[in-house]
């Protein structure tokens, strides 16, 4: 069965993941924080600067380090790691039966959300990145 991905579906898949979220999911994610980066080390390399910046965001809105971001677009970063981790997506991202490997194609969905995320709130993440800066 092949499976495509739009536009449309990433934008219905954020939207709907984004009105599920909890803050129990936001500690959920960062608790996982290894797991994420053991993807972007691997399979998700291209992204891991991208990623771990959203990872940080995460946590330092979910610890109330950093309160100057609006909800939705905290809401929309946190989906898109949570979505990262999920094995439930547009697109699986293993075939049963094959190893994992460092071949970036099946976490095609997994790109386009996170892409989708970082576009919508790039003001946000540039100003997250700019306030870290200052206080790291």
């Amino acid at each position: 069965m092949v499976h495509r991905i739009t536009a449309e579906k990433i934008a219905v898949a954020v939207k709907d993941g984004c009105a599920k979220m909890t803050w129990a999911d936001l500690g959920k994610i960062v608790a996982r924080r290894k797991d994420i980066s053991r993807l972007v080390a691997g399979p998700l390399k291209s992204m891991r600067a991208k990623v771990e910046l959203l990872s940080e965001l995460t946590r330092d809105v979910y610890k109330h380090r950093y309160q100057d971001i609006p909800i939705a677009s905290a809401l929309m970063v946190a989906f898109s790691l949570k979505y990262l981790l999920d094995m439930l997506d547009l697109m699986p991202d293993l075939v049963p039966g094959m190893d994992e490997s460092d071949d970036p194609a099946p976490y095609q969905d997994d790109m386009a959300v996170l892409a989708h995320v970082m576009k919508a709130t790039q003001r946000d993440i540039r100003r997250y990145s700019a306030w870290k800066k200052r206080n790291t």
